[in-house]
């Protein structure tokens, strides 16, 4: 079934978490995205508590890959306007904030995708049909 395939994908991308790097994290969390879409498209077939835990430790799971992808985003887009008028936005003040939250931005997601992983991992739903 293609949820089945979907988490499997899924599943054998995240299981080095630890050591994946941006461009891993990002295409993980891609694929976590179309999974939780096509499982909360699915719900009606798949009810139960078990489904739904799944899904929403999906979702966390979701949320803290697109925040650390976020804070890397703003990260390179400050070094490119610096790169490209380092003059000017090197002085400014806002410039030297976004760099410094954007870092901790990073330093405080990648341990919480770990978790987030891991706590995803421990939950598995059975993708059959039930039927009324």
């Amino acid at each position: 079934m293609e949820l089945g395939r979907r988490a499997r994908k899924a599943r054998k991308l995240g299981r080095d978490i630890g050591t994946l790097g941006d461009d891993r994290l990002h295409h993980l969390r891609v694929k976590t995205k179309k999974l939780r879409y096509a499982a909360e498209f699915f719900r009606d077939l798949f009810p139960g508590k078990r489904a739904d835990r799944y899904r929403k430790d999906l979702r966390k799971l979701q949320d803290v890959l697109g925040a650390l992808n976020d804070a890397r985003a703003a990260a390179a887009l400050v070094a490119q306007l610096r790169a490209g008028d380092g003059k000017r936005v090197g002085s400014m003040a806002g410039g030297q904030l976004l760099k410094g939250w954007t870092s901790a931005q990073v330093a405080l997601r990648r341990p919480e995708v770990a978790r987030r992983w891991k706590k995803y991992e421990k939950e598995s739903v059975r993708w059959r049909v039930t039927r009324r």
